[in-house]
């Protein structure tokens, strides 16, 4: 962070640094019809606030107390990719592929987090539940739905939840853990944050 020669001397810049492997940049080309050789337009001074918010939700992602955290950290990834894609690549091709998932496609996603609820979902392998690319599929998936596919997942988990307090008397943590939490301490902290109240006050408000 640099302060800048002004009459303010709060005010600083911040600068972002986004670092991607040149092999992995290469392999989403090629998924989106943009053949080798792969070289990018170097852009100096111009202000991306785009990759600047990617960069700054990486770097809170550690934060992110939640089985679904890879999936967050995924998305954003294959987002900054797609916008280097776009933006900066020499020869500008248009991303190509589909426009929008099919009914098959989209349920086949959403049957396959609801099957795998209690493990640790990734986009790689919900995306390739639907037969795509993970960038594609985080796109599409989002125009389809409304929400990313790590919204979705965290909402379908707090929905399950939801109805494991309301029509049982398992124990807290054995619902966490049925939804695909290893703490219960994070499955209460994200209940709270989704619901408005912890999991104990949801259970009672519902006369469980």
């Amino acid at each position: 962070m640099l302060r800048p020669a002004t009459d303010d001397p709060h005010r600083v810049l911040s600068f972002s640094y986004l670092f991607f492997e040149a092999s992995y940049l290469a392999e989403l080309a090629l998924t989106n019809g943009i053949g080798r050789p792969l070289d990018f337009i170097a852009t100096f001074a111009t202000p991306d606030p785009f990759l600047h918010d990617v960069a700054a939700a990486l770097t809170s992602a550690p934060q992110i107390k939640d089985p679904a955290a890879n999936l967050f950290i995924e998305t954003l990834v294959n987002a900054a990719c797609a916008r280097i894609l776009r933006n900066y690549a020499e020869v500008r091709h248009p991303l190509s592929g589909p426009s929008r998932l099919t009914d098959d496609q989209l349920r086949a996603a959403i049957d396959y987090i609801n099957d795998q609820i209690r493990e640790s979902l990734e986009l790689s392998s919900i995306s390739r539940a639907a037969g795509l690319s993970e960038f594609h599929f985080a796109r599409l998936f989002k125009a389809a739905t409304g929400v990313t596919p790590f919204q979705f997942v965290t909402r379908t988990r707090m929905e399950r939840a939801k109805q494991l307090l309301r029509k049982t008397r398992l124990p807290i943590f054995e619902i966490a853990e049925r939804v695909g939490y290893q703490k219960p301490s994070h499955f209460s902290a994200r209940f709270r944050a989704v619901s408005g109240c912890g999991p104990d006050d949801y259970r009672k408000s519902a006369g469980h």
